[in-house]
């Protein structure tokens, strides 16, 4: 659906002229979708833990390195 005819949709059903729903600034709106918000909700869940993982792989390989040396 197309601006105007949105604008003309609008005007109809509420008996308001066209110019009227255009200054009033209607516009189309997409649905809300639970599983797109879910879905990067998890992904970045997952980046979280990934960088916890890394961060504690390398503080282990630092330990390792101290205990050698000393």
């Amino acid at each position: 659906m197309r601006q105007g005819d949105l604008e003309r949709a609008v005007a109809r059903a509420t008996g308001e002229a066209v110019s009227t729903i255009r200054r009033m600034g209607f516009q189309r709106v997409e649905p809300f979708d639970r599983n797109r918000v879910a879905f990067r909700a998890s992904r970045r869940r997952n980046t979280v833990q990934q960088n916890r993982q890394s961060e504690r792989q390398s503080d282990s390989g630092r330990g390792d390195d101290a205990q050698i040396s000393a």
